[in-house]
């Protein structure tokens, strides 16, 4: 078993959420959207989704506990 700083909240989210994505077409590993190579937003997605996960795995368990989730990243 694991211990509280060793899982990550982007960790936990994945395994009970699915994808953490801010669209529907970078939910899975391929996007199948039939429209994803002339879309002009898709690299603001992808961005975001980059910036989010980088987010949620600086945070474990043990930072939400103790009370200091936000203390650990800077964009």
């Amino acid at each position: 078993m694991k211990q509280p700083k060793e899982y990550s909240v982007g960790e936990i989210l994945r395994a009970t959420e699915g994808a953490v994505a801010p669209v529907s077409c970078l939910e899975g590993k391929e996007n199948f959207c039939p429209r994803c190579a002339r879309c002009a937003t898709l690299p603001v997605w992808q961005r975001l989704q980059n910036v989010e996960n980088r987010y949620l795995d600086s945070i474990s368990l043990e930072d939400i506990l103790s009370g200091q989730a936000d203390n650990n990243y800077s964009i």
